[in-house]
């Protein structure tokens, strides 16, 4: 079989690339060359396959495309859920955001053309959850782990760490006040330092630089606290990361949940806020508080350059 096709150019030969033909006064790329051989027909040449991408947004099972034998590919885990705000004796903290999904690219990965490859998509983690998000992967080719769900603070009440992932989710602890979630990799926002960890380096599609943006980190939840009737200490509902992370929810004058994360970014979700107040002798103490976001799901991408 012919590896290649070539033409005579002023008596030198140069391999044609594309080659086209009339059809109906519009020119047609020729994909394929046959020429027959003892009668049969056999392939001469073949053209290049062009550029392309797919997106997949759901689990599936994916159709290498005819000639295509190298793509890039890029994934990202599940984002994770918020986490609810808490208060005793005073000690009053707005929830953790979780955090973003871990984002992994393979470069010039080998495939087999017409082969089938099984895509998973992981699911962002329900709001207040205790499991870790959904793991995407692409075959056995790339695989990125969904975001960890937020621990209780081992030391102060009601004071979670923030979720880990490709961005970290925010802290909210009673006394330093809350923080924004992270974004492109890096940790969310606290002082005292039990942030969500990010995993360091980009979450830009590919690795590129000018490629989209995913797996921001949620944003804590506020936490006000009233006694007899005057304000003893508060702070605002800390901002998602970019990339899919949403803010925390607020619950002072206004009961507003963290919203969702946004799907197919592997964003994390904001924390749920509180507001505690309490009256010497115990007259009119309570507790209103807003509930904290679900995780966004993650997403596959595969691409080709011309081959």
């Amino acid at each position: 079989m012919a590896k290649g096709m070539y033409i005579g150019i002023s008596g030198v030969a140069r391999k044609v690339k594309k080659a086209y033909i009339g059809v109906d006064g519009i020119a047609r790329k020729i994909k394929k060359v046959y020429v027959g051989v003892g009668g049969v027909a056999r392939l001469a040449w073949s053209g290049a396959v062009p550029a392309g991408q797919v997106i997949f947004t759901s689990s599936q099972v994916w159709t290498v495309p005819e000639g295509v034998s190298k793509i890039d590919i890029f994934c990202v885990g599940g984002g994770g859920g918020g986490y609810p705000g808490g208060s005793s004796d005073g000690n009053t903290a707005g929830g953790s955001g979780g955090g973003g999904g871990y984002t992994n690219t393979v470069l010039n990965a080998g495939v087999t053309p017409n082969s089938s490859i099984a895509v998973t998509v992981g699911a962002g983690s329900a709001a207040n959850a205790i499991s870790d998000a959904g793991t995407s992967s692409f075959g056995g080719l790339c695989t990125a782990a969904g975001a960890v769900h937020p621990n209780q603070h081992l030391t102060v009440f009601w004071a979670p760490y923030g979720g880990n992932g490709g961005s970290g989710g925010a802290e909210c602890l009673y006394g330093n006040g809350g923080g924004n979630g992270g974004s492109n990799g890096s940790n969310g926002a606290n002082s005292d330092g039990t942030h969500g960890a990010g995993q360091g380096h980009t979450t830009r599609a590919f690795l590129e630089a000018g490629n989209t943006l995913y797996s921001g980190g949620g944003g804590s939840g506020e936490a006000y606290y009233e006694w007899n009737g005057s304000l003893d200490y508060g702070y605002g509902a800390g901002v998602g990361g970019a990339g899919g992370g949403t803010s925390g929810g607020s619950a002072s004058y206004s009961i507003t949940p963290a919203a969702n994360a946004t799907p197919n970014t592997g964003g994390g979700a904001g924390g749920g806020g509180i507001y505690n107040y309490r009256y010497t002798g115990g007259s009119g103490n309570g507790t209103k508080s807003s509930s904290a976001g679900a995780g966004g799901s993650g997403i596959v991408i595969v691409r080709w350059a011309e081959q």
